[in-house]
């Protein structure tokens, strides 16, 4: 799924979770969880070309269908290790980006499932 595409669907779950949190910061952190959680792709491309192009990286894995591509963030090892953190610690912003991990890979899969006709690999396994 685009960028853009993550930044619509968390802008639009900001209200909501801002109006049940009744918190601007962890309404935010959802926010920006919800899109910045694609650094990994920008980094995987990085290491693997050795070029620092933010527009050709988004090209690299648009045009390319890269579903077997691991990305350390899209794995549930992460996310369930954040969510674990968040709890054990009692922190609700740990959770806030949890919760935005969360939709962005629900997101992701319903894309990848649609499209390409299976789920990208989300395991570190």
């Amino acid at each position: 799924m685009d960028i853009a595409s993550h930044i619509i669907i968390s802008a639009l779950l900001w209200l909501p979770v801002w109006f049940i949190s009744e918190n601007w910061l962890f309404a935010t952190l959802f926010f920006l969880a919800g899109w910045l959680i694609d650094a990994d792709h920008y980094l995987f491309y990085v290491l693997e070309t050795g070029n620092f192009y933010i527009d050709e990286a988004y090209h690299y894995f648009n045009d390319s269908c890269r579903t077997n591509t691991l990305l350390l963030f899209h794995s549930m090892e992460v996310i369930c290790f954040i969510w674990v953190l968040g709890l054990i610690i009692n922190n609700i912003y740990i959770l806030a980006v949890a919760g935005g991990f969360t939709i962005h890979l629900i997101s992701d899969a319903i894309n990848d499932k649609r499209y390409y006709g299976g789920v990208r690999r989300m395991s570190l396994a």
